[in-house]
This record gives C-alpha cells, sequence and structure tokens, in this order.
C-alpha cells in the first residue's frame, strides 16, 4: 500500500510475509481441492489522500520546500497550484500531487501521473515517496513490475529510517525478490525495523532465531500478542493471522466472531489469505447456504471473493476460482480458463493444483491431452505429498515410451 499516511502500515509490497508466519499460523497454501485458492504475492494499495505525514524523525518540508499544501482531499486543495508548485521542484507539492492522482478522480486513478510525481519527490530524497515509488514497482501498478527497481527505492527509503521500508527491504533480502538472497542483510533490516518498533519485523526475527535453533519461536500466547500488535499497526496480513489464530485458538481462545473480525479487515484491504477464507466460508462454512437461492448468492460472492485474491496472485485462490470455472459454479463453465487459472497455482507449487492440472492434460480438459505433461505434473505433486498425484503416476506411464518416464 502507499504510504499516504502514517496512521497505518500498509502489507508487505511483496506478499512474502508467509517465510515467516508458516510456524505460528500455518500461512502456507491450506486449500484442497476443488476449494479455490489465492496467493499473497501483492497486498491492494489503500489510500488515505490526507497531506503527507513527515517521517519520524524527518522534517515536516523538504530542502528548501514551502509549507506543506492542503491535502488532496480537503476543500482547500488547488489542483492547478499544486501542479505549479510541484513543476517548480517544491517536495510536498510533488508528494501531495502524487497522493491525488494516486487516489484517483471519479473512481479514477492515473498510476503514470502517481508515479511521475511520486519519483521527482523520491529523488529529492522524500523517504514516503521513495517508499510509495517502490511499492508501485512491486504491484505493478500501471506499469509493469520492477522488483529491482522497487528493491532499489525500497533500499533508498530505508537508509532514511523508515522502519517499513526496512521491514520489506529485509523480507526482499531474505528471499532474494529483486536482489540477491542475503540472510545476514536480511537480519540488519529486520533489526533495525524491530528496533523502532515493527511487531511484524520483531516477528519475523523471532521466527529466524528459531530457524537457526530448530526450536519454536515463541510461546503461542506471546505470538498472538505480537500479531495483534502489528494487526494494530495496519499489517493486512497480521490481521489476516489473527483470524486464523482466534478460529483456531492458536495461544487464545477460540472466538468465531473476532476470527471473522479480523479476516474481514484483512480481506477489505485486499489481503489474500483473508479473501481466501471469506471465499471459502461462503462455499462450506458457517455460512453455507440452505436454500437453492442462498446457494446461488453464496457462490456468487465465494467467486467475487476468490476473484479479488486470484486478482494478487494468490495460489490457494487462483485454484478455487479455476475450480469454479471447471464446474460452472458461481458462472458459467468455462474450461479454458480454469485450465489458465490452475496452471497459475500449480506454477506456484500448490500440490492440489498441480494434481488438478495433471488430470486436464491427461482427458484433455480445457487444453490438448498430453500425457508427458500429465505425468510430469502428477509427479511434482506427488513429490510435495498429494496421495492422488502418487496414486496417477504409474497409470499415467503407462501411456509413455519407456525412455520418457522420467521427472
Amino acid at each position: 500500500m502507499l504510504q499516504t499516511s502514517r496512521q497505518h502500515r500498509p502489507g508487505n509490497a511483496f506478499g512474502l510475509a508467509c517465510l515467516f508466519l508458516v510456524a505460528v499460523v500455518g500461512c502456507a497454501p491450506h486449500a484442497s481441492r476443488p476449494d479455490p485458492k489465492v496467493k499473497g504475492d501483492d497486498d491492494t494499495v489503500a489510500l488515505d489522500t490526507g497531506a503527507a505525514t513527515p517521517l519520524p524523525g524527518q522534517a515536516e518540508t523538504g530542502p528548501g520546500s514551502k509549507p506543506t499544501p492542503a491535502s488532496p482531499s480537503s476543500p482547500g486543495f488547488d489542483l492547478n497550484a499544486t501542479t505549479a508548485a510541484a513543476t517548480a521542484g517544491d517536495v510536498n507539492a510533488q508528494t501531495a500531487l502524487a497522493d491525488y492522482y494516486a487516489r484517483g478522480q471519479d473512481g479514477v486513478v492515473n498510476w503514470l501521473e502517481a508515479l511521475k510525481w511520486y519519483r521527482a519527490a523520491g529523488e529529492q530524497g522524500d523517504a514516503r515517496a521513495q517508499y510509495n515509488l517502490a511499492v508501485i514497482y512491486a504491484q505493478g501498478l500501471g506499469v509493469d513490475r520492477n522488483y529491482p527497481e522497487a528493491a532499489d527505492w525500497y533500499a533508498r527509503a530505508a537508509r532514511q529510517g523508515d522502519r517499513h521500508a526496512q521491514y520489506d527491504l529485509g523480507m526482499i533480502y531474505a528471499t532474494g525478490r529483486g536482489v540477491m538472497a542475503n540472510l545476514s542483510e536480511a537480519k540488519v533490516w529486520l533489526q533495525k525495523a524491530a528496533q523502532q518498533g515493527d511487531a511484524m519485523a520483531q516477528i519475523a526475527m523471532l521466527q529466524l532465531a528459531a530457524a537457526n535453533t530448530g526450536g519454536a519461536p515463541s510461546r503461542p500466547e506471546e505470538m498472538a500478542a505480537l500479531y495483534l500488535k502489528a494487526a494494530a499497526q495496519g499489517y493486512p496480513e497480521a490481521q489476516a493471522a489473527l483470524g486464523r489464530i482466534y478460529a483456531e485458538g492458536l495461544g487464545v481462545e477460540r472466538d468465531a466472531m473476532e476470527a471473522r473480525k479480523w479476516y474481514a479487515l484483512a480481506a477489505d484491504r485486499g489481503e489474500g489469505a483473508a479473501l481466501q477464507w471469506i471465499g471459502s466460508s461462503y462455499l462450506n462454512g458457517d455460512t453455507a447456504p440452505r436454500t437453492v437461492g442462498e446457494g446461488v448468492e453464496a457462490s456468487a460472492k465465494a467467486f467475487e471473493a476468490f476473484s479479488k485474491a486470484a486478482g494478487a496472485g494468490y495460489p490457494p485462490a487462483e485454484f478455487n476460482l479455476g475450480m469454479m470455472r471447471l464446474t460452472g459454479e458461481g458462472g458459467d463453465a468455462n474450461p479454458q480458463e480454469a485450465f489458465a487459472l490452475i496452471q497459475k497455482a500449480a506454477e506456484q507449487d500448490l500440490p492440489a493444483a498441480q494434481t488438478q492440472l495433471a488430470s486436464m492434460y491427461e482427458v484433455g480438459q480445457g487444453t490438448t491431452r498430453d500425457f508427458a505433461q500429465a505425468y510430469q505434473w502428477y509427479v511434482r505433486a506427488a513429490a510435495l505429498g498429494d496421495q492422488e498425484a502418487a496414486r496417477s503416476v504409474d497409470r499415467v506411464a503407462r501411456h509413455l515410451p519407456h525412455e520418457s518416464n522420467t521427472p
């Protein structure tokens, strides 16, 4: 999310927090066919179009700049005057103008103009603009995704003390998205963010320490408290984690109402795991329909939730949406579209999607029948523990020439 307000921290732009969440909340995909699936590669942008608030320790105005312009959402905002000031080099006018275009007018966002003015401010050293540039490039908002470019802008903001950028940069180094993976460098930046009170960075540091010792990161009660802190800081991935924590009683008493509250908050922010849960609950959970009419409505709502999560690249949602497109639940059946969605999920190592993809290759559903491809995908899914895939390998191998029976 773009930092048009310092009142909340948007979720990790790369959606890689699962690296550190698995031990406590099991954020690895846990959908099973025929549930649709989603991946947290990116978070949906949520904007507060108020005037730019300075970073901790940052001056209220940039070098040589005039007083901060009015917020794009305030009655005193003058687009022409702000544009003139931004063109003249006023860094605060540049960030205000970028916020204006990023917020969108009449529902239309102009990411290219937002990027132009965030870049102008970022090149003058404005850390918030630098962070927002990183988000734009990481998420591909109006431009092609460019992870190295995103990493560069995160680094610029992180060096100025932006704890949000420090956290994201630490995660980038931990996973090698846009840079060479470097665990030592990851720890440096995560530690800096943690020292500023960033709860997600604190969680990451605990998980790294546990990985080094082979033990548990902390007691469930302590981890639940940290996730609560991170959720209060505005991390949608922490809000989704809290949903599962309360749903399963991980360090807290089970509380279905609290679980739904946190999942809903995260879903409103476009968090994939939360949208996945919302969609699954409409199909299979406590909102399961009792009449035909309720069933149609529930399917439509599930389809909508999975579509949002799949649009953000969340593998379990891609899979579940693919299954809905395959069966026609929530809309017309479209085997070709289903195949494309399931393939995306399979390529991100979701075993259920790999098995389904193999099955579609085996029978020629939504694609041309291809026993070699079916065999390869069954083998991959079996290697990840999918029992159905393991049972299917030998059956499909019989359709292949002997020399092709290798993964």
